[in-house]
């Protein structure tokens, strides 16, 4: 389980650390238009929020599962718009997408399992 945040703003290594991706992959996020700092600071510092690292944990958790990076930006767009019909059709396709995944991992699986008991067998 997430631990909860407790301040107003991070930089991008305590957000990173928080959401347990690098920083070099917030920065890639952020040139992807995946997550934007809260502010940056008179100094050029960017800063994260609490719903940022939120968004960095959800990036790195569809990642884990095999979602694309590319494959999250039209749910972001919605999310950023405020858009619920679209947002709740880009929710959908991701879990879709999640679905078939899972699926595919499951055929790999009784494959591997296929192909190492005809080795042991002979």
């Amino acid at each position: 389980m997430a631990k909860a945040l407790m301040h107003d703003s991070y930089s991008i290594s305590e957000a990173a650390k928080h959401a347990s991706v690098t920083v070099h992959q917030v920065r890639i996020y952020v040139q992807l238009g995946l997550v934007a700092p809260c502010e940056t600071t008179s100094s050029g510092h960017r800063r994260y929020n609490a719903a940022s690292v939120e968004r960095l944990r959800l990036i790195h958790a569809a990642v884990q599962s095999g979602l694309l990076l590319g494959e999250m930006s039209g749910f972001f767009q919605a999310l950023d718009k405020g858009n619920c019909r679209a947002l709740q059709q880009e929710q959908a396709t991701l879990v879709a997408r999640l679905a078939a995944r899972r699926q595919a991992v499951q055929t790999c699986k009784a494959l591997l399992s296929r192909l190492a008991d005809r080795a042991t067998a002979g």
